[in-house]
């Protein structure tokens, strides 16, 4: 098999830092899991190097597994965070007028853009067959899945509108755009991040890395998969191992794929 990837050598100088920069850590809400040890601490560090806001920092008391169920991922994160942030102004919700349901509210106005998850915060909601849904029946039976990530479920947080179903995809209202600024909570998406590793050490060291390269500067290798099929979705990105680069892993800064832009949200877990 043959792939022509495109390697580069990105070099930042150290001037030009300042030109990838993070916002300002009163645009972040941090979130951590009480019962796992070390979440904490790489919560605390985020927000101590970010200059978080004390009311901007939540622990929630979740499994300390991986994988959470959707009545744990509704009760015990969805629903006290969305709480939370209206508690603290971070979201503003106002009355839905337009709405048949009594008492529907709409968001308003956003204080934050994201949402960072600590070391400790399970990845994966599971699948749980006994949810029925109302038209679950008409979709693909590839798509009758209600299974999901994590980040990607929280980036729908700002959708008020409980009839979306779990299962299945939701259209992307934001395919195409070249606006960042449209990306914020009031448009209905919540940026999601997660500070996550084998340990609490290693994620937050993430946090000094990133500083260090926006202080710095970043030197590495991007890996960009050029799409070169000759036939069958996805083939040669799938057939190429990124696991074992021509390099040591260590020095690999980027990775691109073609099909990182998507007319759909994919909120399965893969």
């Amino acid at each position: 098999m043959r792939f022509f990837p495109i390697i580069l050598a990105l070099t930042v100088g150290a001037g030009a830092g300042a030109l990838f920069a993070a916002e300002p850590g009163d645009a972040v809400v941090v979130i951590y899991n009480t019962e796992m040890s070390g979440s904490k601490g790489v919560a605390d560090h985020y927000a101590a190097r970010r200059h978080v806001p004390e009311n901007q920092i939540i622990g929630l008391k979740l499994p300390t597994t991986e994988t959470m169920t959707r009545g744990e991922y509704r009760d015990q994160l969805e629903n006290p965070l969305l709480h939370f942030l209206d508690a603290e102004k971070l979201l503003v919700f106002e009355p839905d007028a337009g709405s048949a349901n009594s008492g529907a509210r709409k968001l308003k106005e956003a204080g934050i853009r994201y949402a960072v998850l600590c070391y400790g915060v399970p990845l994966k909601i599971a699948e749980d067959g006994s949810l029925k849904e109302p038209g679950g029946e008409k979709l693909q039976e590839a798509l009758r899945r209600n299974g999901a990530a994590v980040d990607s479920e929280l980036c729908l947080l700002p959708w008020t509108n409980s009839q979306r179903m779990l299962a299945g995809f939701q259209p992307n209202p934001f395919y195409g755009a070249t606006n960042a600024a449209l990306l914020d909570p009031a448009n209905g998406l919540l940026l999601v991040a997660r500070l996550d590793g084998p340990d609490a050490a290693t994620a937050g060291a993430l946090v000094d890395k990133a500083m260090e390269a926006e202080s710095n500067g970043l030197w590495g290798r991007a890996y960009f998969d050029l799409r070169g099929l000759t036939n069958g979705a996805y083939k040669k990105g799938d057939e190429l191992d990124w696991g074992r680069p021509p390099w040591p892993a260590h020095t690999m800064v980027l990775k691109s794929w073609w099909m990182t832009s998507r007319k759909h949200f994919r909120r399965g877990f893969p």
